[in-house]
């Protein structure tokens, strides 16, 4: 297929939504398709800026053009001149940068559009599917959503039975799918399809000593890991909590997040007086994220119960790079989660409950023979959450009858 990705991401970027867009699209090539990938013009971070080369940094392996469209955008300028007011700088973000933002680059996605022909135009964002639908309505039986969340906005909510019109929509749960089929999208117009991992990345990883060394960090302690970004949603402040109900023998390592909430995140850990139990790593390339996984004891993903997109939407990166890096996983119990792991491959506590948490990680420590079947049959079953896998299904899904 000739395939068209229109993202509203920043490329390069420190967020997952960038490297899960880069990932799709590498494992789209990879299985025969042809592929572009749109994405607005964006002022970077400085880190970004930094990054020469976009292949590299994400590991692409197959060939794909990556087409920077013009856009209107002030949101790193304003997150750099109004950090010191987060309320004004929220209103504004959500207010006036971001939909100029989108509202800009969807004027030049429809712009290309009008003179580059596509099989399938593949969406995550669906105001700009709202937006094509409405001033392009021939692409209309061309366009796949991934819907990565439920609408929040009245205004998209009362659209989503057109999309019945559309190729098709692809959500990584299916609760989130029910809800969408609820709203008047028809059953054979949805499909499930979770996120997924580059097994390759973790084929050589290196042993625990030699990647503790290489990264320095403690031979000796046991080494709890989260990866990823730190909104509170994700739950990392749980986990940092735990650590008051942990011997000082632990350590625990949060690898990720934008500067802003790293910094908030070394106050916290710093205001809880246990900057000798916790480490704030911060943002580190996609690369470099296996030797961190390698070096631990335990990886945690504790996202919290309180938010929808935590309960029923999410399908994280991170729990398929656990699963593939072979560790004892402690996971929240919450029904996104329970779609992927179960008591075969992981360990659950009660969402949002430090306590319960380092009850279950010193029973992980307590039971090394029970958490290291647990490791492999995760490493196991991850195998079918491949991107090429996922790909496949997507490309399947958008051949078939209700596809089309």
């Amino acid at each position: 297929m000739n395939i068209t990705y229109i993202s509203t991401s920043r490329i390069p970027s420190e967020k997952a939504n960038t490297f899960q867009v880069i990932q799709m699209c590498d494992a789209l090539v990879s299985i025969g398709n042809s592929l572009i990938l749109l994405h607005p013009h964006r002022v970077n971070t400085p880190s970004m800026m930094h990054v020469s080369d976009i292949h590299t940094y994400y590991s692409i392996r197959n060939d794909f053009q990556i087409v920077s469209l013009p856009s209107i955008d002030f949101l790193w300028s304003a997150q750099r001149r109004l950090s010191w007011l987060p309320f004004v700088l929220r209103l504004l973000q959500n207010r006036l940068f971001f939909p100029l933002m989108i509202n800009s680059y969807s004027y030049s996605v429809e712009a290309y559009l009008k003179h580059q022909a596509a099989e399938v135009l593949y969406l995550r964002d669906l105001s700009l599917v709202i937006y094509l639908m409405r001033k392009l309505p021939a692409l209309i039986p061309h366009i796949i959503y991934e819907a990565h969340k439920f609408p929040s906005s009245e205004r998209e909510v009362n659209w989503l039975p057109n999309l019945k019109k559309i190729r098709g929509v692809v959500t990584l749960t299916d609760s989130l799918r029910e809800l969408f089929c609820q709203k008047g999208v028809p059953v054979d117009k949805i499909v499930t399809v979770p996120d997924g991992v580059d097994l390759y990345r973790f084929e050589n990883m290196p042993d625990q000593l030699k990647a503790r060394q290489a990264l320095g960090l403690p031979a000796q302690r046991k080494i709890i890991s989260y990866t990823g970004h730190l909104y509170a949603w994700k739950g990392a402040d749980t986990l940092v909590a735990a650590a008051h109900f942990l011997s000082d023998e632990y350590l625990i390592c949060l690898v990720g997040g934008t500067p802003e909430d790293v910094a908030q995140m070394r106050r916290f850990v710093t205001e809880q007086n246990l900057t000798e139990k916790v480490r704030v790593i911060g943002h580190i390339p996609p690369t470099n994220i296996p030797a961190y996984l390698a070096a631990s004891d335990i990886l945690v993903l504790p996202n919290s119960g309180k938010q929808a997109i935590s309960r029923y939407y999410t399908s994280p990166l991170k729990l398929f790079e656990y699963m593939a890096a072979r560790r004892p996983m402690v996971a929240s119990d919450l029904p996104a989660i329970r779609e992927i792991l179960n008591e075969t491959n992981a360990v659950f506590f009660r969402p949002d409950q430090p306590y319960d948490l380092a009850q279950q990680i010193q029973w992980v420590v307590d039971h090394p023979s029970e958490s290291e079947s647990l490791a492999d049959q995760a490493r196991t079953d991850v195998e079918m959450y491949t991107w090429h896998n996922r790909a496949k299904r997507i490309i399947e899904f958008a051949s078939s009858p209700g596809g089309v």
